[in-house]
């Protein structure tokens, strides 16, 4: 019995607030993902798909609209998309080319899960300064090049990459920390960096935790505590090293007056006069 063809969609994408006049043409076989991710290279989340044909030619058509509008490498097309989508509609009547058009709200989306991914920092200075997108990517490497074919000037730099099974915590925490807008963060490069190295520290293992205990029971602390409910802290482990051997108000009091001035040096905090 004769395999069938594999059919991938035949997509027209573009972001007119980024790249007034370009469009990229180019194949998928998830093209609801590809939109997800699309949107995540922009922190205005101005991509939009408003043209895609289901086909097994897809490379056929493909290469042949990029041929016809001079598109570079990466498939961007510098052309009114009407015009684009003529001549895939006229491409597909005259080879007689089986194809199915289809709304790109009626699309499917595939999910996926992974024990590990990578957490990254990237830039695109040109397009978008002063930003930084911190995400989560199973292959970096395929997914930057991807950011790279997401515009026409290939002008994504990476700052920041981390391996870790706390992806999904890490990532959670920068955008929260720091207020982001659609993954892309506003804030001094170091200073992200600097907080994802710091917030991938894993829980303590149940051995861990009983060793710790342990010790605890046999030196109630050089201060004269108690293994008691009233005299034990969960602390992680960064804040547990800074407090060391001093009181809780006392390690309170410090940590306030650490905040107020990492707070008044930030140049990023909004000033009020009054």
């Amino acid at each position: 019995m004769p395999k069938k063809p594999k059919e991938k969609y035949v997509y027209i994408i573009s972001n007119k607030k980024a790249f007034w006049g370009y469009h990229r043409v180019a194949a998928t076989q998830d093209i609801k993902e590809l939109l997800s991710f699309y949107q995540t290279a922009d922190p205005h989340r101005s991509y939009e798909i408003k043209f895609a044909v289901l086909t097994p030619s897809f490379k056929e058509v493909t290469a042949y609209i990029r041929k016809e509008f001079s598109a570079d490498k990466s498939g961007w097309v510098k052309a009114p998309r009407e015009n684009i989508v003529a001549a895939i509609r006229k491409k597909i009547a005259t080879d007689h080319i089986k194809a199915k058009f289809i709304r790109p709200s009626q699309l499917p989306m595939k999910k996926s899960a992974v024990l590990e991914k990578t957490v990254y920092v990237i830039s695109n200075n040109k397009t978008f300064p002063g930003y930084y997108k911190v995400g989560i990517a199973q292959d970096f490497k395929v997914r930057f090049g991807d950011y790279q074919v997401a515009s026409p000037h290939r002008s994504y730099n990476v700052e920041h990459e981390l391996l870790t099974p706390h992806f999904k915590e890490v990532e959670r925490h920068i955008h929260s920390k720091f207020s982001a807008k659609g993954e892309w963060v506003r804030r001094p490069l170091q200073k992200i960096i600097a907080e994802i190295e710091r917030y991938d520290q894993p829980p303590p293992s149940e051995a861990e935790v009983m060793n710790i205990i342990d010790d605890m029971r046999k030196d109630p602390g050089k201060r004269g505590g108690y293994y008691t409910l009233d005299n034990v802290q969960l602390l992680c482990g960064s804040c547990n090293s800074a407090k060391g051997e001093k009181s809780w108000s006392q390690f309170i009091t410090e940590r306030k007056r650490q905040v107020a001035r990492e707070v008044r040096d930030d140049p990023d905090v909004p000033r009020y006069d009054g």
